[in-house]
């Protein structure tokens, strides 16, 4: 009974390892290490994302705090319209 990736006049004690040099083994640890590594930029490209919108975010509040705080000086532009004028 022979074992997958061990070919003819594979030594005895060789793991899988062909006369190549190359095996099944690191075949699967390069497949598993650019998915891997594909992930990882596919977490980077988000994080990174996710920055920019927290950035952009915070400055949208500054902004409106700003903002309110400049209404907060202006009590004359929160005056009730008189009774009798439409919307």
């Amino acid at each position: 009974m022979r074992r997958a990736g061990l070919g003819d006049g594979a030594a005895a004690g060789s793991y899988g390892y062909t006369n190549s040099g190359y095996s099944v083994y690191e075949e699967e640890n390069d497949r598993l290490t650019e998915s891997l590594r594909s992930k990882v930029s596919a977490i980077k490209s988000l994080s990174i994302e996710i920055g920019t919108e927290v950035k952009n975010q915070n400055k949208m509040l500054s902004e409106m705090e700003l903002s309110f705080a400049k209404s907060k000086d202006c009590p004359g532009l929160l005056q009730k319209r008189p009774s009798g004028q439409g919307s």
